[in-house]
């Protein structure tokens, strides 16, 4: 069945139905730090990591631990599965991306070029970009980790993204940066937000940009980056941002952070309803048998 699986930081991962009720499935306790990211690994693996430095592995079908290492000395923020290489490269807050086999666990290598914490990988075709607050992408080959290029922004970047051969930055300064990944050439940077950006999220040819004003702006590649949809999404509380999202078939699923009474909620182009609360601040990754997914951070209502 599919599942939502979200990290927390009490140190567990819960495993959910991804369907109403959402009922909870299993309470996975191996942690000792709370948890910062999970990524679906190949078809059937989630790994899991924590603010410590540590990395835990596990089967999704059935939901069993596999084993655990030490990743990094500090905050594991973002991994991505290299599978042409079948390897798993993690972004932490200690600036070195490690490169770890994603079948033996064995390490492969150690890269850097990062003056400050990683916030985020992505695989662009044959390379794997990185975003980091020290106001920088940088651009790596996949198969070789060799440092290919430095992009520079005028603040940190967040996150990144790709749709077809073009690579998109996220930015603090509320800018959305757009590449041909082939060239490394600025091909156009969107209007600037009035605040910045938290995190982009690819669907076909839409890319979903979340700000930390509460809204969410969807852009159409295929129309020039024309924006298709803003969602202002308020709530009735203290301040919430939109942290990451996942986008699967027709819903999106979205994270409202930095609020004392967020809730997850599922989007269909539509006022967004809140749906069952989950545990506070989750990290949450959707799987599905035989195919990969994306992240999403998670915050349960709190009454």
């Amino acid at each position: 069945s599919n599942q939502f699986w979200a990290g927390a930081s009490d140190h567990t991962i819960t495993v959910f139905d991804s369907e109403p009720p959402y009922a909870t499935t299993h309470v996975l306790s191996r942690h000792r730090a709370g948890i910062k990211c999970l990524t679906p690994v190949g078809v059937s693996h989630v790994w899991s990591g924590s603010a410590d430095g540590c990395v835990c592995i596990w089967t999704h079908t059935p939901v069993e631990f596999v084993t655990q290492f030490q990743c990094h000395t500090r905050a594991v923020n973002a991994p991505c599965y290299v599978r042409e290489q079948d390897t798993v490269w993690s972004a932490p807050d200690d600036k070195c991306i490690r490169i770890t086999n994603a079948h033996s666990y064995t390490f492969v290598k150690k890269v850097t070029a990062h003056t400050d914490y990683i916030n985020s990988l992505a695989v662009v075709g044959s390379r794997v970009w990185s975003a980091s607050e020290d106001k920088t992408a940088a651009v790596w080959d996949a198969k070789t980790a060799k440092f290919l290029k430095r992009l520079p922004h005028t603040r940190a970047v967040k996150s990144i993204c790709h749709v077809g051969a073009y690579a998109l930055t996220g930015c603090s300064d509320g800018g959305v940066r757009i590449y041909d990944s082939r060239t490394y050439d600025l091909v156009r940077e969107l209007e600037k937000h009035t605040y910045g950006v938290n995190f982009l999220c690819a669907r076909g040819s839409s890319v979903w940009c979340a700000y930390v004003d509460q809204t969410i702006t969807v852009y159409d590649m295929d129309k020039s980056a024309r924006p298709v949809e803003s969602l202002g999404i308020l709530h009735p509380c203290v301040h919430v941002a939109f942290m990451c999202m996942c986008v699967r078939g027709t819903s999106l699923h979205a994270t409202p952070a930095y609020s004392s009474c967020a809730v997850m909620r599922k989007q269909r182009c539509k006022p967004l309803a809140p749906s069952p609360a989950l545990r506070p601040e989750h990290t949450a990754a959707y799987v599905q048998p035989g195919r990969s997914a994306d992240c999403v951070r998670v915050c349960a209502h709190q009454p």
